[in-house]
């Protein structure tokens, strides 16, 4: 009973962080968004910065797929022009997961302090920075709510039932690419299910395999989620959303060969990610890093 009222606790928390996050992002999504895409998208290279930049300030390519859609639609950006943008918007929505990879309870409380204490005082340039401070105390709620869940549910790698499924790990691996695809579908990012993963990783209760096909997953997942909040647009515009599920598909289909690759005894991907990491959690944090970064 202790185990599910902690998980329920800090899966609260978790939601009630990315509810923020996802509201604070839509009202940085405003003018500055759209000045910042029409100005950076003059080239592949400009606008492959520009989407890193405005994924990482976001963490949502939904926001961004929809303010370069809608610019699309009126003529005031080329759909070549939108492609590296949106690629690299992938790869700069990992820095959350970067972040939560390190010490999500520290971050947390950094940044629900800075929040906190900037909203007090007011200092908030008269609301200009009134979604930046949202989006700063949601993903300090969403890391604490993780840190919650992963201390939760430590217990049950005691659980004899448990350490049984996880020494047959290699027999589990399409369950983990199924609810990352249903959690990143629903929560429609992929973010979401990457984290999960990243809390049960981190205890145990997850093999590194297992948040590998659950991160790929996610990938999938969040891609035709995409489909449906452009679901009114129709022409040109529509095909940006298209774009995005054929490029998480791709890309997850290569990444899936390169596993199965690597798992004959051919280091690539998971070698890669395991020599530029120092602990297991990050480790998760480099690999859907270097998954976003490959794809794009």
């Amino acid at each position: 009973m202790e185990i599910a009222i902690a998980f329920l606790g800090g899966l609260g928390l978790f939601l009630t962080g990315l509810k923020a996050l996802s509201t604070s992002t839509k009202g940085l999504s405003g003018p500055w968004l759209r000045k910042a895409v029409a100005a950076g998208t003059r080239g592949p290279l400009t606008s492959g910065l520009t989407g890193l930049l405005v994924g990482a300030v976001t963490q949502s390519t939904s926001a961004v797929t929809i303010v370069a859609s809608g610019m699309v639609q009126s003529g005031l950006l080329e759909v070549r022009r939108a492609l590296p943008l949106l690629s690299w918007t992938n790869v700069g929505t990992c820095g959350v997961v970067l972040m939560a990879s390190l010490n999500p309870q520290t971050v947390a409380m950094v940044l629900v302090g800075v929040a906190g204490v900037l909203a007090y005082f007011r200092i908030d340039l008269r609301g200009r920075l009134a979604p930046l401070l949202g989006a700063l105390l949601g993903l300090g709620l969403l890391f604490l709510g993780l840190g919650m869940m992963k201390a939760g549910v430590t217990p049950l790698r005691d659980v004899p039932a448990v350490a049984a499924v996880m020494a047959g790990e290699h027999r589990w691996l399409l369950p983990p690419f199924v609810v990352g695809a249903l959690i990143a579908f629903v929560s429609q990012t992929s973010s979401t299910a990457t984290l999960i993963a990243l809390a049960f990783t981190a205890t145990g209760l997850m093999s590194f395999d297992q948040t590998v096909m659950a991160i790929y997953g996610g990938a999938v997942g969040s891609g035709f989620a995409m489909l449906l909040a452009v679901a009114e647009m129709r022409g040109t515009a529509r095909r940006l959303a298209q774009y995005q599920v054929l490029w998480r598909c791709i890309g997850t289909a290569v990444f899936l060969l390169l596993y199965l690759v690597e798992r004959m005894g051919v280091p690539l991907v998971m070698a890669a990610s395991e020599a530029l990491s120092h602990t297991l959690a990050f480790r998760v944090g480099v690999l859907a890093l270097l998954f976003q970064a490959g794809t794009a």
